[in-house]
């Protein structure tokens, strides 16, 4: 019983270091792609990503801001495609739900 204890208040830890690290702003305006492509795409709450997809995104961009969030179907495979905004950078991540990240890119500054 004792290790159970130990073990939710560690969970416990993780999901308040994930929550107050990793700010969350402008996801109600993400919109499906409509460019025909073989992808499907769905508006996800950046509340509401699985634990190992947060993680793995706060891994990647540490300070940075959830912007967008979608989950979407790749070559028949589920995946969460990010944006994630830190100062002027933008990011753009496609991880699994179990946390792999895909892809991770730096899309270009708008500013000179």
């Amino acid at each position: 019983m004792r290790i159970s204890s130990v073990r939710l208040l560690a969970a416990m830890g993780v999901m308040l270091c994930l929550g107050v690290g990793c700010k969350i702003i402008e996801d109600s305006d993400a919109t499906p792609a409509q460019d025909g492509s073989s992808t499907s795409a769905e508006h996800v709450d950046a509340n509401a990503l699985p634990l190992s997809v947060a993680a793995a995104a706060k891994g990647q961009v540490p300070s940075g801001t959830i912007t967008r969030a979608e989950k979407q179907v790749i070559k028949g495979k589920q995946v969460y495609s990010l944006t994630m905004k830190d100062d002027e950078k933008t990011y753009d991540l496609i991880i699994r739900p179990d946390g792999q990240v895909i892809s991770s890119k730096m899309s270009p500054s708008a500013k000179p």
